[in-house]
């Protein structure tokens, strides 16, 4: 074998390595379609739009991303103030953090202050996701967290009960 083709085997193998280490890091929960907790929307929300069909968690390069993605158009859920994707995280002692994308901050609810910034991108029509570093959560070696669409009023949430696990940040 030649030595390009024995670094390029490196290569592919040292790639196919991280690739599985990388999607190991990532917890996803598929969720029920039609589970909403309420169905009184408001004008020009449908139902399909605060439907989460799934929410992950996980490592993004150095920092950690957050996606939720619902059935129908996750903009008409942004867009309106009663129906905005959240993310909570929960980590020892316990201090649980909120994840809001739309407001571009990480609060930590249990000493009431900011912790971090978070960035919001929309992947696809049905997705957002939020990204930030793992200090705005105080750098765990692991977190729980679970992924909402509402305010007052919470339309559904994955998982639908308790907090899903994730691996180190």
């Amino acid at each position: 074998m030649t030595p390009y083709r024995t670094l390029g085997a490196f290569a592919l193998t040292a790639g196919l390595a991280f690739a599985a280490f990388a999607s190991a890091a990532t917890h996803t929960v598929k969720d029920p379609k039609n589970d909403l907790l309420s169905t009184m929307l408001p004008t020009g929300v449908k139902k399909a739009d605060v439907d989460i069909t799934r929410a992950t968690a996980g490592k993004a390069g150095t920092k950690i991303e957050m996606t939720l993605t619902v059935d129908g158009s996750i903009g008409k859920a942004i867009n309106h103030p009663d129906t905005i994707p959240e993310f909570y995280a929960k980590t020892a002692g316990p201090t649980y953090y909120q994840i809001d994308p739309t407001d571009g901050q990480v609060l930590d609810l249990t000493h009431g202050h900011k912790s971090g910034s978070v960035t919001m991108s929309k992947p696809d029509s049905h997705t957002v996701s939020a990204t930030f570093k793992p200090q705005a959560i105080g750098s765990p070696g692991s977190y729980h967290w679970y992924a909402l669409i509402g305010a007052c009023t919470v339309y559904d949430r994955a998982p639908d009960t308790g907090f899903a696990p994730s691996k180190r940040c």
